[in-house]
């Protein structure tokens, strides 16, 4: 997730400088998140049918990271630059999809304990993977714009690269402990296994059939969807708001690239310990209205960017406070998958990722265009904020109406 906090802060404002026409590489990203939220669900399919997960794990970890590189190696003089974007782009997010499925899915596996209920089990897990994300959110804010200023965007995404690489295999020293648990279900497994394989011909010549039946089956579940309406709006105004900041700290301010980082710290030290809120929350209220008090509390603060006078501190103030829900919503939303996809639990993760980086490419679409904007006018940037909070209040409303009746 470092790589990925680097490429979705910094690409428009990459594209900004005058390396690209931004509202032209704008919808180039719409493009490939369609694209990546598309092999997202055939990934989920996949991860769910693997013996060994890792295997898809290790080997998207090189294309993820040269696919970072390429897409901010072109300067504006740069022959060929859109061919590097291309090459980039689709490397960048294969990789990316390759990496976080099956990842993500891990859950399922670790939480099976005699000892403890899975439920339990999901929750924690669930948290544990949200702190993960905003770890690499922090790192992301905090170090990015000292390497930008410091280095130009081409070598900081170079070293964010190169980080990445190291820190993407870590999750192979857990191996061992998923193996024992794998080898106790093993024999329980092999009569399955075996049915299975009478029917593997008619599977592969039935496979795309099969995928988009099971993506179907999960945008159906209406307990599915109206959970998803929460999380797929509450990651399209984080996109939002971590493109705008270095537009606000720079553009808007008039402050330095390092400028960035004092704007979203406020955001990680709060979000941080309230992770511990989070999982308090879930057995407190439940997920189900956790999230929705969270997602209307941040709609809530983005929507105060326009009320008060553009300086530093009432956006760190603004942008602190909003670490509150955005640690809530990243602590639950893989616990809501998990416990709503039960035995499809890839495909599920799939069928999310599908409706976010979708909804992810129209949120950096729209902050393209607003960038592109702002160059003749600063005071566009201020409706990026305001965008962030109506996309969550539209998730509100659909979650509203599509909500199952108890």
């Amino acid at each position: 997730m470092l790589g990925s906090r680097f490429f979705f802060q910094w690409i428009i404002k990459y594209s900004n400088t005058g390396v690209f026409i931004t509202s032209s590489l704008a919808s180039l990203i719409l493009l490939f998140r369609l694209y990546d939220a598309i092999t997202d669900p055939i990934c989920g399919y996949f991860s769910d049918r693997i013996k060994n997960k890792f295997t898809l794990i290790n080997s998207s970890v090189p294309l993820y990271c040269i696919g970072l590189i390429l897409c901010f190696y072109p300067k504006a003089h740069t022959n060929y630059k859109w061919f590097y974007e291309l090459i980039g782009m689709t490397l960048f997010f294969t990789g990316y999809t390759l990496y976080c499925i099956p990842y993500w899915s891990l859950i399922s596996d670790y939480a099976e304990n005699k000892n403890t209920s899975k439920t339990s089990n999901n929750t924690t897990l669930s948290n544990l993977l949200g702190f993960g994300l905003l770890l690499a959110t922090a790192v992301g804010f905090l170090i990015s714009p000292i390497l930008v200023q410091s280095f130009n965007f081409r070598n900081a995404s170079i070293i964010t690269a190169l980080a990445s690489f190291a820190l993407m295999y870590l999750p192979n020293f857990s191996r061992g402990a998923l193996r024992k648990k794998k080898d106790t279900q093993k024999k329980k497994a092999q009569g399955e296994n075996n049915k299975k394989e009478k029917h593997k011909d008619n599977l592969n010549n039935n496979l795309p059939k099969i995928i988009f039946s099971n993506i179907m089956s999960a945008l159906k579940n209406k307990e599915f969807l109206s959970a998803s309406s929460i999380f797929v709006s509450s990651q399209m105004s984080l996109t939002i708001m971590t493109t705008a900041a270095p537009f606000i700290a720079i553009d808007l301010l008039g402050g330095k690239t390092t400028d960035v980082s004092k704007l979203l710290a406020p955001m990680i030290i709060i979000a941080i310990p309230s992770f511990i809120l989070s999982q308090k929350l879930s057995k407190h209220w439940g997920w189900r209205k956790s999230i929705d008090r969270a997602a209307l509390f941040l709609a809530l603060m983005y929507f105060c960017t326009i009320l008060v006078t553009p300086s530093l501190s009432s956006y760190m103030l603004i942008f602190g406070l909003s670490g509150i829900p955005i640690a809530i919503l990243l602590g639950l939303e893989a616990q809501a998958v998990s416990e709503i996809g039960t035995a499809k639990i890839s495909t599920y993760f799939g069928a999310i990722n599908f409706l976010i980086k979708s909804a992810n490419g129209l949120a950096l679409f729209t902050t393209g265009i607003l960038a592109q904007m702002s160059l003749s006018n600063a005071k566009f940037i201020m409706y990026m904020p305001l965008a962030a909070s109506l996309f969550l209040v539209l998730g509100l409303v659909i979650r509203k109406a599509s909500r199952p009746s108890v």
